[in-house]
């Protein structure tokens, strides 16, 4: 058994390798755009919650203080 391969195999290892890492690049590709998506999704809801318990906040402030005699100065 020698040592050496065929420039042919060695040329069909190089492309196979290559169609390979192409693969894997476009799993990890669309791996990271699907990762950022949930992200950016989860964010989202995250802030539309805080937004909600804001307006819900506001809204009571504002029927609490409709009550409340405006401090001022008196004449």
């Amino acid at each position: 058994m020698n040592g050496f391969a065929s420039k042919d195999s060695v040329l069909q290892m190089l492309l196979e390798t290559e169609s390979d890492m192409s693969s894997a690049e476009k799993a990890l590709t669309e791996a990271v755009r699907r990762a950022e998506y949930e992200n950016r999704a989860g964010w989202n809801e995250r802030l539309d919650l805080i937004e909600k318990e804001l307006a819900e906040l506001l809204a009571c402030l504002n029927s609490t203080l409709m009550g409340v005699e405006p401090r001022g100065e008196t004449a």
